[in-house]
């Protein structure tokens, strides 16, 4: 690691030992003559600041480089940052001229920052977009994984991907950007395409040829119209379902304004698929009274939906081979209940990547339930395989309120630290994909497994501040004959829980109640 020029290094005993690094005075005198340097090869600090104390500004500037090992959870304030190691952020860049990314960079989002290089991958994940003050230019293996529109008061430059499922905008305030933009997965069923604009350009996303694309606005919108644009929008969703049936293989029904259904709603069009969106980062709301049955492959994002008149009955019934829940959408209302019905032997699933739901009830031993994002008020059970996969980097998480039962095989992916169960978990095996990995239980939640795999560490969170006294943990067997110590279960102060074996079954308990301040036991019992 090299510092040159005034540099001050700083301890904060809060944040895991972690240094901060400041550009400038040790006081408040500001620094003029010379610009700060500071070029960073190794260790892993909390922050990097191109300021003095108490914000003593380099009149300069400060110019950043971040190389070989080195990791920083924070960026603030520089003339030029080089990022030539990956990067996770902790919280957002800010106050920077120019970004120059050559390696990935994951950032919540850019704060005041003026100019992007990109020739690597920068995540974001902000829901509300993000700005450019000034220019963007694209290089190399340039890559947007974002969600949310990006606006750019300068010109975007150069060619670059981005992830497939952006369903946004990319806002040049300039006529003059000559920059290409296209999906980073070929067989996305949507493509980027490029307009002018009366003050520049935009880059949008938009369902390819191949698709019948219908908009519908249950507010402004007439089924008399074309419904093949925003302006000629059908009224109902009914009459988009009937205009689908003379349509193209893939249907996407864009839902434009507020829509509600009265009427029992049956996606079922064979050998066609289905995408239901809303349009940008401010999608409608589709309100749906009476329950949902998707019998074909369907994808939901962009919608905000409410199913609070399905309260009482399965708001969502799958009879189909796999439903997607994608990015952004939001449940207003009661969460709906979803239940799949075993339509097929084999290769059923579905994914969550958002939304709030009620209780997940799967009729398939064979099925998959894969959790990456998003709150299960109520109970999973009668799957065959449910999968936590929260994408710790983009500070994904997992909730499920009410337990989780039935399930053959319940498999934490590996490095995840997110997935979070209040209730008791009843499956015939618990393990990894080969990695570490955490799951977080709450006091009194009881965990019973055939099979347990001691890679997966077990945190037991307090409820109302206390972590009660008993079984948490009791599986027949360990995964691959590992001895007894190896397995690991700890309440949030960190302490090892006693182990006891009884009767040919493996036993994990807490004893004693430990308060905020109160000593934990630690032994082999």
């Amino acid at each position: 690691m090299t510092l040159t020029d005034t540099v001050q290094c700083f301890v904060n005993e809060n944040d895991n030992q972690k240094a901060y690094i400041y550009a400038g005075s040790p006081d408040t005198t500001e620094v003029s003559g010379r610009r700060a340097r500071i070029d960073v090869g190794g260790g892993n600090f909390a922050g990097i600041y191109g300021y003095g104390k108490n914000g003593a500004k380099v009149l300069e500037g400060t110019e950043v480089t971040i190389r070989d090992n080195a990791l920083t959870d924070r960026l603030d304030t520089a003339s030029v940052v080089n990022i030539y190691t990956k990067q996770n952020l902790r919280e957002a860049a800010r106050n920077i001229d120019l970004l120059n990314i050559a390696a990935p960079l994951n950032t919540y989002n850019l704060f005041q920052v003026k100019n992007v290089t990109l020739s690597s991958i920068l995540a974001m994940g902000a829901n509300g977009g993000t700005t450019l003050e000034g220019n963007l230019n694209m290089k190399g293996d340039a890559n947007l994984d974002i969600s949310s529109d990006l606006y750019v008061k300068g010109t975007v430059n150069g060619s670059g991907t981005i992830t497939p499922w952006f369903r946004g905008q990319v806002v040049s305030e300039r006529k003059d950007s000559d920059g290409r933009l296209s999906f980073s997965n070929d067989v996305n069923a949507w493509e980027m395409r490029t307009e002018e604009t009366s003050s520049g350009k935009r880059w949008f996303a938009a369902p390819k040829n191949k698709e019948s694309v219908y908009f519908i606005n249950g507010t402004s919108g007439n089924d008399g119209n074309t419904g093949e644009s925003a302006d000629q929008a059908f009224a109902s969703v009914q009459k988009a379902l009937e205009a689908a049936k003379y349509g193209k293989q893939n249907i996407s029904l864009i839902i434009s304004g507020d829509t509600t259904v009265d009427e029992p709603l049956e996606l079922s069009l064979p050998g066609h698929t289905f995408s239901i969106s809303g349009i940008g980062s401010a999608p409608a709301k589709l309100t749906v009274s009476k329950p949902l049955t998707i019998r074909e492959y369907t994808e939901f994002s962009f919608l905000t939906m409410d199913f609070t008149g399905c309260a009482g009955q399965d708001g969502i019934v799958i009879d189909t081979d796999m439903a997607v829940f994608e990015d952004n959408l939001t449940m207003e209302g009661t969460p709906p209940d979803i239940r799949y019905i075993k339509s097929v032997d084999a290769g059923q699933q579905v994914d969550i990547f958002s939304g709030t739901y009620g209780n997940i009830n799967g009729e398939n031993e064979e099925a998959f339930l894969i959790l990456h994002k998003g709150s299960i008020q109520g109970k999973i059970s009668g799957w065959g395989y449910i999968n936590a996969a929260p994408e710790e980097w983009n500070n994904d998480a997992v909730f499920v309120g009410g337990g989780i039962e039935s399930s053959g095989w319940l498999t934490i992916l590996g490095g995840t630290q997110s997935f979070t169960v209040d209730g008791d978990i009843k499956s015939g095996s618990l393990e990894t994909d080969g990695q570490e990995a955490n799951l977080q239980i709450t006091s009194g939640s009881q965990i019973t497994v055939k099979d347990f795999d001691p890679q997966v560490s077990i945190t037991v969170l307090p409820k109302q501040g206390m972590i009660s006294e008993g079984i948490y943990v009791t599986a027949d067997s360990f995964v691959g004959n590992t001895e007894i110590s190896r397995v690991r279960l700890k309440n949030t102060k960190g302490y090892v829980l006693p182990v006891q074996k009884k009767r040919q079954k493996i036993y994990r308990n807490i004893e004693g109640s430990p308060a905020a301040g109160c000593a934990q036991k630690d032994y082999l019992g």
